[in-house]
């Protein structure tokens, strides 16, 4: 069986989509299925440049319609395409899997106008048109159960699955000696310490940071995991550009994670911290949601920014070191069950051999993908 991948950037892109792309990669072929990637590779240089929507704003849009068409041009050579996020919009085949990373509508709903009012206007209308292409009538994988509930809200998709995006939970667990490893890192031994990983900016929940900085108790400090950029503020370290590899001892190094994000589709930072054994103070965006209905993780999961909240919580767990063990415990026990490779494995192939079993496909299936795509645009 001969599966596509139609994806934007190459699996060996930096990215948390391209990470998860890469895994799908990995199961698949492992399992025996031949795999062929269509990434923005598969376009010649003077295809991709071409058309009068090639500025940054525009560019996503074109380069999924040319991923498309280069597909679109093999199709009868596959059984089944799986897309991520808006790149299946010009796709023509019969047997689809969509993967939904998160929703416009979220986004827009959690970030408002900060994105700034063309942005925002761009994303409610040509963003949003562009993703009901990709999603509606097709099956779409959401990496969460609040994704999958807005895939359903927003973009009036039937058919859902939640799976997980896969972490190493080999690469990451609690360390065997915690002063020695901070030692190494050249973080303090005895402050209690937090852990604040993203960029520096209003969707990833700074200004809570900021607000929350100065709140903190003698001996208590937050190391912050920062991309780029930087946050003036007390009682802060800061670590910019740390290496993804070098992020299982910083994560191990510290006593809980800070996460006040206002959207997510499916967290890598949330899930690498609790397989790591992490309290986490999180908000109900993403995957937040789901470990919102565990009664001892929910009781640090907010629906709010307040500040004043977190504190609350960072001293009860300053206060409580058997707490905290519960709360590490509960986290890998979640992780272990929803996004170890194990089970990442084991939920895609299941999907993907419903899928391929489904109403057996005729030549002229295969050939003549466009009566298939109700959903697509009309193409002369």
């Amino acid at each position: 069986m001969r599966i596509a991948i139609v994806t934007p950037n190459p699996v060996t892109f930096p990215g948390g989509a391209e990470k998860v792309t890469a895994a799908l990669v990995d199961v698949l072929v492992t399992a025996g299925y031949d795999v062929e990637v269509f990434d923005r590779t598969r376009i010649g240089k003077g295809e991709a440049t071409r058309g009068l929507l090639q500025p940054k704003l525009f560019g996503d849009f074109v380069l999924a319609h040319q991923l498309g068409s280069a597909f679109n041009r093999e199709r009868a050579r596959f059984d089944l395409v799986i897309c991520n996020g808006m790149f299946g919009w010009n796709v023509s085949a019969p047997r689809v899997i969509a993967i939904a990373h998160g929703t416009i509508g979220g986004y827009l709903r959690a970030t408002g106008t900060s994105v700034g009012l063309f942005a925002y206007f761009k994303m409610r209308t040509l963003d949003t048109w562009f993703h009901n292409l990709s999603f509606r009538n097709r099956t779409v994988v959401a990496v969460s159960g609040r994704a999958a509930e807005e895939c359903r809200a927003y973009h009036g998709v039937k058919r859902t699955a939640v799976i997980g995006n896969p972490v190493d939970i080999d690469r990451f667990g609690p360390a065997p000696d915690r002063v020695a490893l901070r030692r190494a890192l050249g973080l303090p031994e005895d402050e209690f310490l937090g852990l604040y990983c993203g960029r520096p900016v209003f969707m990833k929940g700074v200004d809570v940071l900021r607000e929350l900085l100065p709140m903190l108790p003698a001996g208590h400090r937050m190391v912050a995991a920062l991309p780029s950029g930087s946050v003036d503020a007390p009682n802060l370290i800061a670590r910019v550009g740390v290496p993804h590899d070098e992020m299982p001892a910083l994560y191990a190094a510290c006593d809980y994670l800070f996460f006040p994000t206002r959207y997510e589709g499916a967290s890598l930072v949330l899930a690498e911290a609790l397989a790591t054994g992490l309290p986490v103070l999180t908000t109900r965006a993403g995957t937040g949601t789901d470990l919102a209905g565990d009664d001892l993780l929910g009781r640090f999961i907010h629906d709010d920014d307040r500040a004043d909240r977190y504190r609350a919580d960072i001293e009860a767990l300053a206060a409580d070191p058997a707490l905290r063990s519960e709360l590490g415990n509960r986290g890998r026990d979640w992780i272990h069950r929803n996004c170890s490779p194990q089970a990442f494995a084991h939920a895609y192939l299941e999907l993907v051999e419903a899928e391929l079993t489904g109403a057996e496909l005729t030549d002229a299936d295969r050939a003549g993908g466009e009566s298939q795509q109700r959903h697509g645009p009309t193409r002369s």
